[in-house]
């Protein structure tokens, strides 16, 4: 087998996680704090972006990036590019956000489909999905607090979900 490496050269690298400026601590308590992290900086635009929140076990918001920039009504995002830097900065869980440059924040059928791709993914992962927030003009949309992201809640994190899955959480009797 070692001749492989003779006839096969395979680059070697290497991913580094390298931090662009010094971080705030700044904890996410619910969607409107994550409103008011991110709508400046998302009404502004005149183009649909999606960007992912990483966040510590205790939600400290650990960066944010933009994973995905569109056109006027449209943004291509695919769970790769989403939990790349989740994974890259070793986060708990994360939030996703995305802007409706038509000011209107109600969710499209491909916003909930993609949120639910998204969710399934983080499952596999072991990186849970607290929210999604669409951002419209003054406005926003909460996936959780309209129960879209039904196991998921701001009060529990991902640690209720996880004992649920694992059996150790027993159903409260009727």
């Amino acid at each position: 087998m070692p001749r492989i490496k003779k006839y096969m050269p395979f680059q070697s690298m290497r991913i580094e996680l390298i931090r662009e400026a010094p971080v705030r601590k700044y904890q996410v308590y619910n969607a409107q704090s994550v409103y008011d992290v991110m709508c400046r900086e998302a009404s502004r635009l005149d183009r649909e972006c999606s960007w992912v929140i990483p966040l510590t076990g205790k939600n400290h918001i650990i960066g944010i990036n933009l994973v995905s920039m569109g056109s006027l009504t449209s943004s291509v995002v695919h769970p790769r590019e989403v939990f790349k830097p989740a994974i890259l900065a070793s986060a708990a869980r994360v939030i996703l956000v995305h802007n409706h440059p038509s000011g209107d924040p109600t969710p499209s059928y491909e916003d909930k489909e993609i949120t639910k791709r998204l969710k399934d993914a983080g499952d596999i992962l072991g990186i849970g999905v607290m929210d999604h927030v669409i951002i419209g003009n003054g406005e926003y949309y909460s996936f959780a607090d309209k129960g879209m992201l039904n196991s998921m809640a701001w009060e529990s994190g991902c640690k209720l979900n996880l004992k649920k899955r694992r059996g150790t959480v027993k159903p409260k009797a009727a």
